[in-house]
């Protein structure tokens, strides 16, 4: 009966150990997720940021030649 016992709750304690494994092996995959999407973020805010840095050194290369115009 013991015996029994014991195989049973090893048993309990191997499907326990595999269902741990799983919701990790799962979490993992959505941190993964994240963190693809957390990049792709970034990358596209990067681009916005160049863009707009490039859009700002054109202003600056005209306004000096409108306000020698008018002085």
């Amino acid at each position: 009966m013991a015996a029994e016992t014991a195989e049973m709750e090893a048993d309990r304690a191997l499907m326990a150990s595999r269902e741990s494994v799983r919701e990790a092996r799962e979490n993992v995959r959505m941190l993964e997720l994240e963190a693809k999407e957390e990049v792709r973020r970034a990358k596209i805010k990067e681009h916005h940021a160049k863009e707009f840095s490039k859009r700002g050194k054109l202003l600056g290369s005209k306004w000096p030649d409108f306000v020698t115009a008018v002085d």
